[in-house]
């Protein structure tokens, strides 16, 4: 890692069975949260909160049902990027939709491993990297390149 570069804030949806019950997606995404607490590079992860929370709720404290926040370094996205692809496959029904947010600008993607082959998935990742390499740089002045606002033809990707 050379200069200052800003960590990018990302949100990961997992998605799991439609019939599954909360309890279970509950479940599921914790189980994630522990795995990626231990992957090197990710600065931090936690639960989601939401911002209103049902009064059926007994323990007083909201999350959002499937949602982590991530914060890691933009060096770190591929790295985190192959460990959900490698934790969807482990999975019956798993995917995972992604959401990085740097600067001003955002990437979404999701990823479904019975629909995208793993080329198709690192081609996502470069892609992917280089937008949040790119718009990290120019956070900090050090590039004033734009950003290329065409996702690839591969996967579901949106640049904003």
């Amino acid at each position: 890692m050379t200069s200052k570069q800003t960590a990018v804030q990302m949100t990961v949806q997992v998605d799991v069975d439609e019939d599954v019950h909360p309890e279970q997606l509950d479940n599921v995404t914790r189980q994630l949260l522990g795995e990626l607490r231990d992957v090197r590079d990710i600065e931090s992860t936690e639960l989601v909160g939401r911002e209103s929370v049902p009064d059926d709720v007994r323990s007083g404290v909201g999350i959002e049902l499937g949602a982590l926040a991530i914060s890691l370094l933009p060096h770190a996205v591929p790295l985190l990027i192959d460990f959900l692809r490698d934790w969807c496959m482990r999975g019956e029904k798993r995917s995972v939709k992604v959401k990085a947010q740097t600067a001003d600008h955002s990437v979404e993607l999701e990823y479904n491993p019975t629909t995208m082959s793993i080329d198709e998935v690192k081609e996502l990742v470069q892609s992917l990297t280089a937008k949040m390499t790119s718009v990290s740089q120019r956070s900090v002045g050090t590039s004033d390149g734009e950003i290329n606002q065409t996702p690839p033809k591969i996967g579901k990707l949106a640049v904003g």
